[in-house]
């Protein structure tokens, strides 16, 4: 291993990453980089959250994650509204794997769990 990348791990180890590259700039870049142009991307995506009722438990631990409150329990089942941000985690917390964002129907999403 080069010394810096070294230097790098043993600190991130001791809790303290190294702080190359973050200046005001970089901020800057982040925020209108990344942050405002995705921003505007995911809106196309905050109604497509597809569920399969028929494979729903009503188990609850999607709107249980869900820091937008955008799953709701209705009748036993999980029920999608439109203030999705995209962050996964009702995707990946279903365990009968019957949430989606992308696609028109519902297909087993890859979990971590088998690989580890």
């Amino acid at each position: 291993m080069k010394p810096k990348s070294a230097e790098a791990a043993r600190n991130t180890q001791k809790g303290t990453p190294p702080q190359d590259g973050i200046g005001p700039f970089c901020h800057l870049a982040g925020l209108f980089g990344q942050r405002l142009y995705f921003y505007n991307r995911t809106k196309r995506y905050t109604d497509k959250l597809k569920i399969d009722s028929s494979r729903c438990i009503g188990c609850g631990q999607c709107a249980a994650v869900c820091p937008m409150r955008n799953i709701t329990l209705v009748d036993g089942n999980a029920k999608s509204g439109e203030r999705c941000t995209m962050c996964y985690r009702c995707i990946s917390r279903c365990p009968q794997q019957c949430i989606t964002l992308l696609g028109k129907r519902v297909v087993e999403q890859g979990r971590i769990e088998r690989y580890l």
